[in-house]
């Protein structure tokens, strides 16, 4: 039989086929050959006297994450809330980064815009939309959903971002039966609580599916090179043609047209910020 990993807790996973729900896990051979279950992967799995299963095979995946362990989506939704926490633009940035570098478009949604005034929450907002879809919403009191449900329709979608963003509270605005788990901001540290332990899969629709996800406190890039990274900024490529070199890094080169643009304000200073913090990052931690 053949169906979707739509949850996994405690070593056990929970598959879907046909609208049927079948908790199991992996056969043996699987974590032999060390091939991992991920939410979202589609398996062949059989079912065993007692109503539960094995899953027996996993299908080749369109694409992965590591941070959260989740497969097969059509589109990232990185979630920030406008404030507490503050906006974390290198945890952002990373999360970009990542789906970029698998080839994932991203979708940017800002949280909790009720605590902000409208000049503030545009400095957040401007650094983004012209890069990717941006959607300001406001899930407590449910508005800007709408647009955010407009976006997604027909996809299989994760929402994915640091703790306390509020993307439990977005998914029971979508979904009130999904009820996930919400928690409080610490006063104290400025930071949410880790309340969603486990990635799980809601369908929205028939065609319309949404990943809950745990927060996270810090990520890692993937294992890539200086080179690769320059390409992982979509903005920069408009620009970056017009370098003097055609291998500029865009750090100290003379006559970089990226730098350039940064001063002009044509690139988001934060975001060139963040590049130059990946490159260091790059360079401690790699061979490149």
């Amino acid at each position: 039989m053949k169906g979707k990993v739509i949850k996994g807790i405690g070593g056990f996973y929970f598959v879907k086929s046909n609208d049927i729900i079948t908790r199991g896990q992996g056969r043996g051979n699987l974590k032999k050959n060390n091939q991992l279950i991920k939410i979202g992967d589609e398996v062949e799995y059989e079912l065993r006297s007692d109503g539960e299963c094995i899953i027996t095979k996993v299908y080749e995946r369109r694409n992965e994450f590591v941070r959260p362990s989740i497969s097969n989506i059509d589109k990232l939704i990185v979630t920030i809330a406008a404030k507490s926490p503050n906006p974390n633009f290198l945890s952002i940035d990373k999360l970009c980064v990542i789906s970029e570098y698998l080839n994932v478009p991203v979708i940017i949604c800002v949280n909790k815009i009720d605590l902000l005034k409208k000049k503030e929450l545009d400095k957040i907002i401007d650094v983004y939309k012209d890069i990717y879809d941006v959607v300001a919403v406001d899930a407590k009191h449910d508005k800007g959903l709408d647009e955010l449900l407009k976006i997604i329709e027909g996809q299989t979608v994760a929402l994915v971002g640091p703790s306390g963003v509020g993307k439990s509270t977005i998914l029971n605005s979508i979904l009130p039966m999904a009820k996930a788990e919400t928690g409080e901001i610490s006063r104290k540290t400025e930071r949410g609580k880790n309340t969603t332990r486990h990635a799980e899969i809601f369908s929205i629709n028939s065609t319309t599916n949404i990943f809950d996800t745990p927060g996270f406190t810090s990520l890692d890039l993937p294992d890539i090179s200086i080179a690769e990274i320059r390409k992982l900024f979509p903005e920069f490529s408009i620009y970056s043609n017009d370098c003097k070199f055609r291998d500029c890094k865009h750090i100290n080169e003379p006559e970089c047209n990226v730098k350039l643009a940064v001063d002009k304000g044509l690139i988001s200073f934060s975001r060139y910020k963040t590049y130059l913090s990946f490159i260091d990052e790059i360079r401690k931690n790699s061979k490149y």
